[in-house]
């Protein structure tokens, strides 16, 4: 996992939901290992393995762990048949967890009913729904998965969350963007990027402090207290400058 995801995930509270999975589900398996397939321990392997490489893969290792985990609970069933009151309380805690997650949203703050942005404002959404606003788009890390769940193909981010696809060099470079004037310069005409959708944070650490951006033209066109999004006219193609001198000739 990138140093920078895994940062991100710790400072998360998934992050924690994730340890205390583990150290439930640990203990359970060694007491019922007698019960867990060698198919069992093998999905625990490679999903485990696929969970360090990419924060979205412990979603995938989570569910796959419940075949292993059911295995080795059925192994301890006679022992814990002894405790009249498991099954209650089992009962008891997953009817709390739905109550818990319906009143309070689960742990990305998202409601079985409704999911809130936390970067995108309505008033972003309603920005970026014209159907003119087109093109590549250099983002902020954050804003990648938003983008594509919303706009794409008409409008296509930088990066998303999808790391292990792009690979952690990509990464790495897009962030160094940030903070290199001549790269982003260069990165911005290679790519044609139309628009820079950029988190306050890496706005105000990266493009306000570099002094030459304005002079290709990018200024600011939208903004918010959650994000920027900065634009730029369109290039003009040689045939259709050469048409624009030519009608300036003839007035």
């Amino acid at each position: 996992m990138a140093a920078p995801l895994l940062a991100l995930f710790v400072e998360s509270r998934g992050f924690w939901a994730f340890a205390g999975y583990l150290a439930l589900a640990a203990p359970l398996l060694y007491a019922g290992r007698k019960g867990v397939t060698p198919a069992g321990w093998l999905l625990l392997l490679a999903f485990g393995y696929l969970a360090i490489g990419a924060l979205r893969h412990i979603t995938f290792f989570a569910i796959v762990s419940i075949y292993p985990l059911s295995s080795a609970i059925a192994a301890l069933a006679p022992r814990l048949d002894r405790f009249v009151y498991a099954r209650g309380a089992v009962l008891g805690t997953l009817v709390a967890s739905v109550g818990l997650l319906i009143r309070f949203g689960n742990l990305d703050g998202a409601y079985p009913y409704y999911v809130q942005s936390n970067y995108f404002s309505g008033a972003l959404v309603d920005y970026l729904d014209n159907e003119q606003a087109r093109g590549n788009v250099l983002n902020s890390y954050e804003l990648g998965a938003e983008l594509v769940y919303r706009f794409y193909p008409r409008l296509k981010p930088a990066i998303d969350s999808r790391v292990d696809v792009y690979g952690e060099k990509y990464l790495l470079d897009v962030l160094r963007l940030n903070s290199d004037e001549s790269a982003l310069r260069q990165y911005v005409n290679r790519y044609q990027v139309a628009y820079i959708l950029l988190t306050w944070r890496d706005f105000d650490e990266g493009i306000r402090r570099m002094p030459h951006i304005r002079d290709d033209g990018w200024h600011v066109v939208f903004a918010d207290d959650r994000a920027v999004l900065l634009g730029r006219p369109a290039p003009v193609a040689p045939a259709t400058r050469w048409l624009v001198l030519v009608t300036r000739y003839l007035d």
